[in-house]
């Protein structure tokens, strides 16, 4: 199980963000009134927005969800110092893992 490098808190799950398109039937009522209906999901997550907080302390660990999915599986006792050494040691497991 990981840690945060900010909040060192140990962490099983990441709080995942992201934006996705949507669309509402706008008009206006009988009465005059702005009447908003029929909401609309589209397909598919808007590129480049995801974000992988820390659920403790909500700071942006990651925007890649290949990198988040590695970070979860570190061993509890990887070593690092900081964020940019954590990615470095997470894209380093990821070439030896395609070897």
């Amino acid at each position: 199980m990981p840690q945060c490098p900010f909040c060192k808190n140990q962490i099983t799950w990441l709080r995942f963000h992201y934006n996705e398109e949507s669309y509402s039937d706008f008009s206006i009522s009988k009465d005059k009134m702005p009447l908003i209906q029929s909401h609309h999901t589209l397909d598919g997550i808007i590129k480049d927005s995801e974000k992988f907080k820390c659920p403790y302390c909500n700071k942006i660990l990651f925007k890649s969800r290949k990198i988040a999915e590695m970070f979860l599986k570190l061993p509890y006792n990887t070593q690092y110092l900081n964020l940019k050494e954590l990615i470095q040691i997470i894209k380093n497991k990821m070439v030896v893992d395609n070897l």
